[in-house]
């Protein structure tokens, strides 16, 4: 997808600082002392505090950018876009994270075996910065594709106008100054990919690693139906 006008980003705002808060915690846990025990618990509360953040932000886009899309798709005759399953059932995945850190959490402060606090913290790390990065690149990507699709220039000036305002009113911190339309941060790019793990000093390759890390220490807290993995998704639209 080429390059998007700012006018008509919808997600370029809000998502510009949640990529800097996310970046923000994997700064924290690569300068934090594992020698002190107090840390590891200290940066699995600010994790969950950043997650409970997410999900403000996550309710938001659904309420005013998903629910509108959906009624558009489906509102219209003939065939749907080859991706509509996948737009229909577009869940956000943060209340199990913020579940599963919250377990992650309790079994560390219960377990009375010797554990690598260290590396437990950084697979829950790297774990909630893969399911964010999947959920990112798919609105940036699908989603995205599918608005500039299914709505002109001018709704989508106004839909991002709804979107930010409603961040500004709802989320402590998202600063009016930073959703001046072409200037501020608005111009700026943030790195939010997987090189941000490795420079995050996040000791994992995969994934299924991290998953792995978590068995060994504390048990088998994996939902069922939580299995981030990063993809590309794609989406054709007839």
């Amino acid at each position: 997808m080429p390059p998007l006008s700012a006018e008509v980003d919808v997600f370029r705002v809000p998502h510009y600082r949640m990529k800097s808060l996310v970046n923000r915690s994997l700064r924290r846990y690569a300068e934090a002392d594992f020698t002190d025990n107090l840390v590891p618990n200290s940066l699995l509360v600010h994790l969950r505090r950043l997650l409970e953040d997410i999900r403000t932000h996550e309710s938001i886009e659904e309420s005013l950018i998903m629910k509108q899309l959906v009624e558009r798709v489906g509102g219209l005759p003939g065939p749907r876009p080859d991706c509509w399953a996948k737009l229909n059932d577009h869940t956000c995945v943060m209340p199990k994270i913020v579940d599963l850190v919250a377990e992650i959490t309790l079994a560390l402060a219960s377990t009375s075996r010797k554990v690598d606090a260290k590396a437990v913290v950084g697979a829950t790390y790297y774990l909630v910065h893969s399911v964010y990065l999947e959920h990112i690149v798919e609105e940036e990507g699908l989603i995205m594709s599918l608005l500039l699709d299914y709505f002109n220039p001018e709704e989508l000036v106004q839909l991002k106008r709804v979107v930010v305002n409603e961040h500004a009113r709802s989320m402590i911190g998202f600063s009016t100054a930073c959703c001046e339309y072409g200037s501020g941060c608005v111009g700026n790019e943030i790195s939010f990919d997987l090189d941000m793990r490795s420079a995050g000093g996040l000791p994992f390759e995969s994934c299924e690693e991290a998953w792995a890390c978590l068995e060994a220490a504390v048990g088998d807290l994996r939902p069922e139906d939580l299995k981030p993995k990063i993809t590309v998704i794609s989406c054709q639209v007839s």
